[in-house]
Parts: structure tokens; sequence; C-alpha cells
């Protein structure tokens, strides 16, 4: 059982670090209208020289390189190492908390959120080819690994009733002029979040709150400190990612959130 726990964790790390890799790719190449596809192959941005697969190994290749190109010295992007190590560490909690499938399947959401938690943080965007197949494997996730038909609607009720409702909410703000809510963008990824986020009992309304919770903490506390002003635009999607990430690893927080709000409920 042990051995079995241990293999989980290390094929997981194994896994989510790879995953991290292709994320921290795509984190440098799609603002500039790149694709992962093109180019094929990972070259260093300064000097153009095709990286052989001793520099591809996550994290460590970073470090032995001194996060600099071996041939020009420029200094490789610090992002690129943190979103491998996070991937690792979060699709490996995943597997080994969850196990088989469900695991698998909730470790791909872990790192999704992660690119689009750092995507959103940068430039203030998340791009549709990250949200939309986002969308489509939680939504299939979510429908072949429910409980019955009743889990199945359930899931598809949060991961599509919530953004309907924030769309409509969205509409009557520009009917009075009034700025969005919330950017396209992050409606858009709580299709997969909160599909996905249904495969753990409690889960959609936890992410959400986790979300709301921990995104007028940061506007608050940025308020009092005079660092961001009303009607300043925020980020939401790192709120998004913190409150899935947490539900992912941590199955136990919707009980313990709803023994908050309602004592009693959660045990």
């Amino acid at each position: 059982m042990l051995m079995t726990s241990s293999i989980a964790l290390i094929g997981g790390a194994l896994a989510g670090s790879a995953a991290g890799s292709a994320a921290g790719s795509a984190l440098q190449r799609w603002p500039d209208g790149a694709t992962l596809s093109s180019p094929r192959r990972s070259r260093c941005d300064a000097c153009s020289r095709t990286l052989r697969v001793r520099e591809l190994v996550p994290v460590l290749s970073w470090l032995l390189q001194r996060g600099r190109c071996r041939s020009c010295g420029t200094r490789i992007d610090a992002r690129l190492p943190v979103m491998e190590a996070a991937s690792a560490a979060v699709a490996a909690a995943a597997v080994h908390v969850h196990g088989g499938v469900r695991g698998v399947v909730l470790a791909v959401g872990a790192v999704a959120v992660l690119l689009a938690a750092f995507t959103d943080l940068e430039h203030l965007r998340i791009p549709d080819r990250l949200t939309v197949p986002l969308a489509g494997f939680g939504l299939v996730g979510a429908a072949l690994l429910s409980d019955g038909v009743g889990e199945t609607m359930t899931a598809a009720g949060w991961a599509l009733g919530v953004p309907a409702l924030l769309v409509l909410a969205t509409i009557a703000c520009r009917l009075r002029a009034m700025p969005d809510p919330i950017g396209g963008g992050d409606v858009k990824l709580l299709v997969g979040v909160l599909a996905l986020a249904s495969l753990v009992p409690g889960g959609p309304a936890a992410v959400l709150g986790l979300a709301v919770l921990s995104a007028g903490w940061f506007a608050g506390v940025g308020l009092v400190l005079g660092r961001i002003t009303r009607g300043h635009r925020l980020p939401f999607a790192p709120s998004i990612a913190g409150g899935y990430l947490l539900v992912a690893v941590v199955p136990t927080i919707p009980a313990a959130l709803a023994g908050a709000v309602i004592p009693g409920m959660g045990g």
C-alpha cells in the first residue's frame, strides 16, 4: 500500500512537472500569438539556439544552468521553474489524495488553473485556447466520473448555471453604464473549474466562496494601502485557481466551510 502511494506521488510529480513545462511554454508563447506546436522545438528567445534534451529537464535544468542560457548567458524566465515546481506539487497531491482517474483529471485541472492565474496576473486576460478546452474537459470528466445522472446534472448546473448568471449580471451592468462585475475570460474559466470541482463533494460552492473571499480580501487591503482605486481592474483567475487548488488537494475544505457558515453542518 505504501509502495503504491509512493509510486502515485512520484508519477504525479513527474507528470505534473512535464505538464507544467508545457504550461510555462504556453505562458511565454501565447501572448505573442505563437502556439505550442510552432516552433516545434524549444529554443532560446535571445540567441534562437535549439535547446538540447538535458536543458529541458523541469526545474533541474534551470537550477544547473543558474537560470541562464548555456550559449548566450541570457536570463531564463524564472516563471518557468516556478510553474514546473508548482504543477508537480499540485498534481502529485491530487493524485495522492483522490487516486485513479479522478485524481488525474483533477490534476489536469490544477495545472490549467495555474496557467490561467499566471496569465491573468501578467496580462489581465485568459485566452480562449485555455478556457474553452478546459470547459469541455471539465464537463466530459464530470459526466464520466459522476455517480449517476443526478450528480451529472448537478455538475452541469454549477458549471453552466453560475457562468450564465454572471453573463446576465454583466449585461445588466452594461445597460446601466456600470463596470463589468467580472471579465469574460473569468466566466469561461469558471465553466471548467466548477465542473471539475463537482468531483469533490461540495466542491463548486467551496471554490466560489474561497475565490470571492480571497479576491475581496486582496481588494480591501489594496484599497486601504492605496495600491488600487475603485474601478481598478483586478485579476480574478488567481483567486479562482486558489479556491480550486485548495478544494482539489484538501477535499475536507468544503465540509469545513459549510460547518463554519452553518454550525454543525460540516460534521
